[in-house]
């Protein structure tokens, strides 16, 4: 880190926890194929999350 610059403090009211725990289980049971690919997509975009075609591995929660 360069002298002078200090980093923003984290601000853990991002967002409401229930949200990211709803969230984190619906990948969770995507990934144990309890949850089809149809169903997390629209889970997914319903609830702000996309993907972005210009990098790899990048994804953007609204």
């Amino acid at each position: 880190m360069q002298k002078g610059v200090s980093r923003p403090k984290p601000n853990p009211k991002w967002g409401r926890e229930e949200e990211s725990e709803m969230f984190a289980q619906n990948v969770k049971h995507f990934r144990q194929k309890k949850l089809s690919d149809d169903d997390f997509r629209r889970f997914r975009l319903q609830h702000g999350a996309y993907g972005s075609w210009l990098q790899m591995n990048y994804s953007m929660i609204r």
